[in-house]
């Protein structure tokens, strides 16, 4: 149960989570949903993640460590292929064969931001069960999704500023969750440059 909402701006990509984790009939706490990596190879990723957050943080580690191994030459092409591969894995692997992944609606999606140093250019996935999509526009997963469609629907425009867009996003995940059961904590943010693949700091309000 959460919010990620994803943005491609004028000149970057910004993913926002909230930091609300539920463990039913366990525990709630609040820790991040966004996860960054910087490797050696320049081949940096962002990620946010909804669904179960101990197997979403399992597929993050996988993806973080698949794309860590990559060539610095490496293309778009290649990496999405390397996220394909990671996410087909996880769901064959781990998901899928789980006894009990209907009654407990065992899901991981994710919103995955990544840099291409061959292509210097970066482009932004969004995971549905096996699936892989990249978009141009704008993407939300998690239940708070619904929400934020309609909040952020009828103000975005591709290629919008960033700064346009922060208050935008902010707006669209305090709303989901202030109204929304399963979604709360802080709201966490952060971008990557589509022009070099630099990574802003987290943020957190």
């Amino acid at each position: 149960m959460t919010i990620v909402i994803g943005f491609n701006c004028d000149d970057s990509i910004l993913i926002a989570t909230d930091t609300h984790i539920v463990t039913p009939g366990i525990s709630k706490l609040n820790a991040s949903k966004l996860f960054r990596n910087e490797p050696e190879n320049r081949v940096n990723s962002l990620m946010g993640m909804a669904g179960s957050f101990s197997y979403g943080r399992m597929a993050m580690q996988h993806l973080q460590r698949g794309l860590a191994d990559l060539e610095t030459d490496t293309s778009l092409n290649s990496i999405r292929s390397v996220i394909e591969n990671e996410i087909l894995q996880l769901h064959e692997r781990y998901i899928y064969p789980h006894p009990d992944r209907l009654v407990t609606n065992l899901s991981v999606d994710l919103l995955i931001a990544a840099w291409s140093p061959q292509d210097k250019a970066a482009a932004i996935y969004w995971t549905e069960d096996a699936t892989v999509v990249d978009f141009p526009g704008y993407a939300c997963i998690g239940t708070g999704s619904t929400l934020s469609h309609f909040i952020v629907k009828p103000e975005y425009k591709p290629k919008m500023p960033l700064n346009k867009v922060i208050p935008l996003a902010l707006r669209a995940v305090e709303k989901a969750k202030e109204f929304v059961d399963g979604v709360g904590g802080y709201t966490e943010w952060a971008t990557m440059s589509i022009t070099d693949g630099t990574l802003s700091k987290t943020e957190r309000v």
